[in-house]
């Protein structure tokens, strides 16, 4: 990620996300292993302006992102913690 020109550069090619998508990406990578809430990456997208969402929109951001990069990686990166959040999933 480049996080002054806001881009996702994946094995050469750059990935196009939406402004909350990136922000909700860029906070899933900078807490690798830890679980983030949806309430928290709701706020996160609130206090930077991109208006109010809820828990079903950062699920559908979610999606978008797990679509996006599924084609560079064997498996899903993005872990869904039951009952608790998102986390970026690192061995």
């Amino acid at each position: 990620m480049d996080e002054s020109a806001k881009e996702v550069i994946i094995n050469g090619f750059k990935i196009e996300f939406t402004p909350s998508e990136y922000l909700i990406l860029h906070t899933l990578v900078s807490n690798k292993n830890r679980v983030c809430s949806r309430a928290d990456l709701a706020q996160i997208i609130y206090d930077n302006y991109f208006g109010e969402i809820d828990e079903q929109g950062i699920n559908s951001h979610i999606y978008h992102i797990r679509e996006k990069v599924k084609t560079f990686y064997d498996k899903d990166v993005i872990k869904t913690v039951r009952g608790m959040g998102y986390k970026i999933y690192e061995d």
